[in-house]
């Protein structure tokens, strides 16, 4: 965080950090010639550089490793995996969007307060806005990636986009 010059506002449920595993079933890796307790084969660790290289793209700070804190492949299980620990890093923040009039001013409602944009499902409408410095902020580093979607995305994106799956 230092180094990116990120911000952290501590709360009693703030998140500092988060994992991934990224994996496949044993016969995969089968295939790939892994036998347990044998040496790697290239073919499983050039699995797990692609794999390596897509987490880059998806979830390093600007397509860097600066906010990766462990990336390590174990082999001592029954299946192999990579074990990932990241920063959630984001240089935007979610803001919301109020309901303007002609006159370019924000409305306000009968008490006073600011009336918010929704959308046609009568959704309140949100926009990400630069920051001045990066922030440690897991709502809005999974709310730029989808929301409550964005882990989904994230499988589709991986079995479609990512070299990883082939072979």
């Amino acid at each position: 965080m230092k180094e990116l010059n990120a911000t952290f506002r501590e709360k009693k449920k703030s998140v500092a950090f988060e994992g991934m595993i990224i994996t496949s079933d044993t016969a995969f890796f089968e295939r790939l010639g892994w036998k347990k307790g044998e040496e790697r084969p290239y073919a499983v660790m050039e699995f797990f550089n692609r794999c390596y290289e897509f987490a880059l793209r998806e979830i390093g700070y600007k397509g860097t490793d600066k906010n990766i804190l462990s990336a390590v492949i174990h082999v001592d299980e029954k299946t192999p995996h990579l074990q990932l620990y990241y920063i959630p890093i984001v240089d935007t923040a979610k803001k919301k969007v109020y309901e303007k009039g002609s006159d370019g001013k924000v409305l306000r409602n009968e008490k006073g307060s600011p009336i918010q944009k929704k959308d046609e499902h009568s959704k309140s409408v949100y926009e990400y806005v630069p920051l001045e410095q990066p922030k440690l902020c897991s709502l809005d580093f999974w709310g730029e990636r989808g929301g409550q979607l964005s882990y989904g995305n994230l499988q589709d994106s991986f079995n479609t986009n990512s070299r990883c799956n082939e072979r």
